[in-house]
């Protein structure tokens, strides 16, 4: 079970992709970050690699990949997915000792 109980971005996000849906759970207090994959440019600036960013973007589910869409797609400008569309995506955990076994 991979909880998600804060800010989880950039490549934290493929957890979406290489763990099975029904073994993630978000809290209130998950809030996801994406933005197209870079690379380091000679002098330092970051360089936007398509392909690295069709490969992540393929690893989402449906449901992220619409909600990335939504927004103009991957780009260098990160995006923020939480609350009630997060909550919406992903079942709710709660981090107490009686969290829930859905």
């Amino acid at each position: 079970m991979v909880i998600i109980d804060g800010f989880c971005a950039s490549a934290w996000t493929i957890v979406l992709g290489t763990i099975p849906h029904n073994k993630i759970c978000v809290t209130s207090r998950a809030k996801l970050g994406f933005h197209a994959a870079w690379d380091a440019g000679s002098n330092g600036r970051k360089i936007t690699n398509p392909q690295a960013t069709q490969a992540l973007y393929s690893m989402y589910p449906f449901e992220v990949r619409r909600w990335i869409d939504q927004r103009g797609g991957l780009t260098p400008q990160m995006i923020f997915l939480s609350g009630r569309e997060l909550a919406g995506m992903y079942r709710p955990c709660f981090l107490n000792s009686q969290a829930s076994s859905h």
